[in-house]
């Protein structure tokens, strides 16, 4: 079946939000209706190192007929000085506020950190991506072809085995997939957003089993193994 949609989405728990005037419980309420009036069915809270917000907007959305999906964004420096931001998507776990914190404490992020884009871990990239593969999680890397400096970083990625990448430029998608054409890779179009109204400004159609975090991975992995028979 057919679905909608958008998993990467901020909320007031990230500091670089525009809130608006509306209070936090409102900012939760208006994504939700925004995520509807966009036709998604399927989106990702995804706050810098926080799930603060995540089990009050998945209450909301599940009323209003919207999955929601655990995530976080994380921001490491590479060798280059670039900074790599990783969005990772965790299944619905009940205790999924237990696992965000101790996945935190071991990345060594400080709770006064939580909700600052601009926090850099410490880790080198491979010790924080050996740390997420102990998790339940899907990797992304977003907007690693920003600018050429970025795109340096995408085989260290891939050798490290992140095969998915949230792209700046969607409109210069068949460039991208031609350059990287040796590896197996997909790319991602999600809305990175920041405010309430840019919620599903970009989004995904995909043809998934059941609109959860299982029939998501299940569409990467099906298209990962097409790839490789190709």
């Amino acid at each position: 079946m057919l679905y909608n949609l958008d998993l990467h989405v901020h909320t007031k728990a990230s500091k670089c939000f525009k809130a608006d005037n509306l209070d936090n419980d409102g900012i939760n309420k208006a994504i939700i209706q925004q995520a509807k009036d966009k036709g998604l069915d399927l989106i990702a809270v995804t706050d810098h190192y926080t799930l603060k917000n995540y089990l009050d907007i998945k209450a909301i959305g599940l009323k209003e007929k919207v999955k929601v999906l655990p995530g976080m964004e994380l921001s490491v420096k590479t060798d280059s000085h670039e900074k790599l931001s990783l969005v990772i998507i965790f299944s619905e776990e009940n205790n999924i506020e237990n696992i965000g914190n101790k996945l935190l404490s071991e990345l060594k992020v400080p709770d006064e950190e939580h909700g600052n884009g601009k926090f850099l871990i410490t880790k080198k990239l491979p010790d924080a991506v050996k740390i997420l593969n102990k998790y339940n999680v899907l990797i992304i890397s977003t907007h690693q072809d920003k600018n050429e400096s970025r795109m340096l970083s995408i085989p260290v990625l891939i050798k490290l085995g992140i095969y998915l990448f949230d792209l700046h430029y969607s409109d210069k998608k068949e460039e991208f997939m031609e350059r990287y054409s040796r590896y197996n890779i997909i790319p991602l179009t999600f809305s990175d957003c920041h405010e309430v109204n840019n919620v599903g400004k970009c989004s995904m159609s995909l043809s998934l089993k059941e609109c959860s975090f299982d029939g998501f991975k299940d569409y990467i992995e099906s298209n990962l193994r097409t790839n490789d028979e190709n």
